[in-house]
């Protein structure tokens, strides 16, 4: 396959954020024109509400710097990089391994590839430490953790995505073989969504089915409009695993109960447990391994 001519010979990624963009979009995300945002008040399809992670993010600054390209090339990205997640690959790792792949099939060059990789890598930062980047996961130990809200996470990629346009700022390419998350984080952005100690639950096996059930904080008791397993971040209907299914919240601390139907085992490992709740906010849950109960 031959390589799309408009990105043979590109070495800067072109963000189209045009005077007009700008200024349109400025009473939108309450900023000034020293301080232009792109598109549309939701430029990176992350939505407007929840958190984000950095991982997740570059994911959605990559498909939105090659969008602006070329639709296709977006989607070929989209395919590769849902591939390599589904291998057991972490989203920084899907990042590369998808872009590597639209190298390979003669998509893009090496140089864009890198190029495209630097950036986004770049305005995915949510935290201070700009040379890794973290998931909102972490582990036992493991405090590699940067998440922002969503409006947040939004307004410091534009604002990277701008000065880097202007000339500003300058950002290098990063090699797609580049090693992920080698440094620890110190800090965590935002708040991720806990609910106290022993609020949130995922239970494997319940006793009256044997198959999943998992409670939320009694903080989001009567405001949970719905709850499913998502495979990625940021939540879709392309990587929704299941939909959940109210059974009451009367029971365990007032908790509202969602079950679902397979036991916990049967879901993939690294999964996220969200939930819409009625004020347009999202609740987030990694869940690392379905087959273990979950308490937090």
């Amino acid at each position: 396959m031959n390589i799309n001519p408009s990105l043979q010979s590109l070495s800067r990624i072109d963000f189209a954020l045009t005077p007009q963009r700008i200024n349109t979009l400025n009473g939108e995300m309450g900023l000034d024109n020293s301080a232009p945002p792109p598109l549309d008040s939701d430029p990176f399809k992350i939505g407007n509400t929840g958190e984000i992670d950095e991982e997740a993010f570059q994911h959605a600054l990559v498909r939105y710097l090659l969008e602006e390209q070329d639709q296709s090339l977006a989607s070929a990205y989209e395919k590769q990089f849902k591939k390599a997640q589904k291998q057991g690959l972490s989203a920084e790792d899907a990042v590369k391994s998808a872009l590597s792949s639209l190298v390979e099939n003669g998509l893009v060059t090496k140089d864009v590839a890198e190029r495209v990789n630097g950036i986004s890598f770049r305005a995915a930062q949510l935290d201070e430490r700009l040379d890794a980047l973290y998931d909102g996961r972490g582990g036992p130990g493991d405090d590699t953790i940067a998440t922002a809200s969503v409006s947040q996470a939004t307004r410091k990629a534009i604002d990277i995505l701008s000065r880097e346009k202007s000339g500003e700022l300058n950002i290098g390419s990063r090699a797609l073989n580049a090693p992920s998350n080698t440094l620890p984080s110190t800090h965590n952005i935002g708040t991720h969504a806990s609910g106290g100690s022993g609020e949130f639950l995922w239970k494997p096996s319940s006793e009256s089915d044997g198959k999943l059930v998992v409670l939320f904080p009694s903080q989001y008791t009567g405001n949970i409009l719905s709850a499913g397993i998502y495979e990625a971040m940021p939540p879709s209907k392309e990587n929704l695993v299941e939909e959940g299914r109210f059974s009451g919240d009367s029971h365990n601390g007032g908790r509202a109960h969602f079950r679902f139907s397979r036991s916990g085992k049967s879901y993939p490992d690294n999964v996220y447990v969200v939930a819409q709740l009625t004020d347009g906010r999202t609740i987030s849950f990694p869940i690392a391994d379905g087959a273990a109960r979950v308490s937090r």
